[in-house]
């Protein structure tokens, strides 16, 4: 069992401070020494590394966070922390996906920018709140996706989707840990169908 600490850096961001792998790592070793914990600490780091699901059509690979969800899964983490809570994850239906995951797996949730802390009343606050933002944010989504389809179809345009890569290996973890084929295709981001295909693309 371990602390598990998520570092994430992408090109775009290489140059600024506040994101740097250093300003990272220090922010999660000082909450680490502060809490005077005997439970060792493992880096899960993603270096130049976007933080959005998709890039160019294609669905971004993130080894680490899928490798930080698997030993989740499979029960080897107690805490997670992050300095920054965008470094876990661009959009707030991501970040919702996860701590949900932690939660289920009683693990600690630590995002120390906002002060959210899943051990806390407080902290709790933070995440139903943002839960609740999760929820409009997906309508949204929803609803430009709709707009957007439809106007293609009337132009005239072909309308489909580019092949989504899926972390085979993660999922099985997830699914082994006792996750149903659609929640573990909920957190890795794609339909319980896709999901379902490469895993028989891979039997």
């Amino acid at each position: 069992m371990h602390t598990a600490f998520y570092l994430r850096r992408s090109l775009a961001v290489e140059g600024k401070q506040k994101h740097s792998i250093a300003a990272q790592r220090r922010a999660c070793l000082a909450w680490h020494d502060e809490l005077d914990s005997t439970t060792a600490a493992v880096e899960y780091l993603d270096d130049g590394v976007s933080g959005g699901e998709t890039k160019g059509g294609k669905k971004v690979k993130r080894p680490a966070y899928d490798r930080l969800v698997a030993a989740i899964a499979a029960g080897e983490v107690d805490t997670v922390v992050v300095a920054r809570l965008d470094r876990l994850a661009r959009t707030t239906r991501r970040v919702v996906d996860f701590m949900a995951l932690c939660e289920e797996q009683g693990v600690r949730f630590v995002a120390l920018d906002f002060g959210a802390d899943s051990s806390t009343p407080a902290g709790r606050l933070v995440l139903q709140i943002m839960a609740a933002f999760a929820e409009w944010e997906r309508e949204q989504i929803r609803e430009r996706t709709r707009a957007g389809l439809a106007a293609a179809r009337a132009s005239g345009k072909q309308v489909g989707a580019p092949r989504l890569v899926v972390d085979v290996e993660a999922a099985k973890a997830l699914m082994k840990g006792g996750r149903s084929l659609r929640a573990t295709a909920k957190l890795l981001g794609v339909s319980h169908a896709t999901l379902r295909r490469r895993l028989e693309e891979a039997a």
